[in-house]
C-alpha cells in the first residue's frame, strides 16, 4: 500500500478499448491467423494472399483493454484485473469463461493481501490457469500460494463452462480442462 495508506493508481487506469475500426481490424487479424493455422495443420498450402494482414499498431493492441466478449456478470471485475496489467504486457484474459470466476476470486484475494500488486498475465497453459504477478509486499509467499491454489483448482474446472472437468487434448494436441459435455462438443481447433 502507498505511504499515505491509499491504493496507488492501477497501471492501466488510463487504458481504453480499441476504437471500433481498430477492433474490427484486430478481429480480422485473429481470424486470419486461425485460418492460416487450420490450413497448415490440414496440410493445405498457405498462399501469399493468406498472409496479408490489415495494418494495426501492435503497441495500441497491447495497451488497449480487452474485456472478453463473454465476460457477462464478470465484466467489471475482469476489467479491474486488466487494469492491473502494465503497458506493453497485453491486457488480455487468455482463458475461457468457465474460469472467469476463479480469476475474479484470485484477484480479490491477492488485492486483499496487497492492494498495489501488479498482474502481468492471466492465461491457460497446458490445461490449467497460470497467473503471473508482481508484489513488493512482505507476504508475497502467501500470494504465491493463492496463485498455486487457483492453478490446482483450475485442473478440475471446465475452462469453457465452469462445471467439473478433467485434463484432455484435442486432435491437434491442444490441452484443456473440460467437462464431458464440452469435450464432446470440441471441434479440434
Amino acid at each position: 500500500m502507498s505511504p499515505e495508506g491509499r491504493r496507488r493508481e492501477l497501471p492501466g487506469a488510463h487504458a481504453r478499448a480499441l476504437p471500433p475500426d481498430e477492433e474490427r481490424r484486430w478481429r480480422e487479424i485473429q481470424e486470419r491467423f486461425r485460418a492460416v493455422r487450420e490450413k497448415m495443420v490440414a496440410g493445405i498450402r498457405v498462399s501469399a494472399e493468406d498472409l496479408k494482414f490489415p495494418h494495426l499498431e501492435q503497441r495500441r493492441v497491447l495497451d488497449a483493454l480487452h474485456v472478453p466478449d463473454d465476460a457477462g456478470e464478470h465484466a467489471a471485475a475482469l476489467e479491474e484485473v486488466l487494469r492491473r496489467i502494465p503497458d506493453g504486457w497485453g491486457r488480455f484474459i487468455e482463458c475461457e469463461r468457465g474460469w472467469y470466476p476463479l480469476v475474479v476470486e484470485l484477484d480479490r484475494s491477492l488485492g486483499e493481501l496487497d492492494p498495489d500488486y501488479t498482474m502481468l498475465q492471466v492465461k491457460q497453459k497446458w490445461g490449467h490457469l497460470v497467473c503471473y504477478f508482481e508484489s513488493h509486499a512482505d507476504n508475497s509467499a502467501e500470494m504465491d500460494g493463492l496463485v498455486l491454489d487457483a492453478m490446482e483448482r483450475s485442473k478440475t474446472i471446465c475452462e469453457r463452462c465452469g462445471k467439473p472437468g478433467v485434463l484432455t487434448a484435442d486432435r491437434l494436441g491442444k490441452v484443456q480442462t473440460l467437462c464431458s459435455t464440452c469435450q464432446e462438443g470440441q471441434s479440434g481447433g
